[in-house]
């Protein structure tokens, strides 16, 4: 099991764009309300925040790791998940 950061591939996942754009907007204008009203103190960035790594610019789109996976990895399950992300799901064969 993995999950993965992959590129944008516009139109294709347009709607899962949109979707994650807007979700993340309202989540952050939730969670600074909370902070701003004391109460969400598990919502409090932590103090090394800044410090988290950050990767702007993926190789693969879902759609190519899906390629690359089903010649690597048969069975396995590649879905695109909101908020920029895809998970990857492969289960090893049973021997017999």
């Amino acid at each position: 099991m993995a999950a993965a950061l992959p590129r944008i591939d516009l139109p294709q996942e347009l709607l899962t764009e949109l979707t994650a754009a807007i979700g993340y907007r309202l989540f952050g204008a939730a969670f600074a309300i909370l902070r701003a009203s004391g109460r969400g103190r598990w919502y409090a960035k932590e103090p090394d925040h800044a410090n988290m790594p950050v990767v702007l610019d993926p190789s693969l789109t879902t759609r190519q790791v899906r390629q690359q996976v089903s010649a690597l990895l048969p069975g396995a399950q590649v879905r695109r998940l909101v908020f920029w992300r895809y998970f990857l799901l492969w289960q090893k064969p049973i021997e017999t």
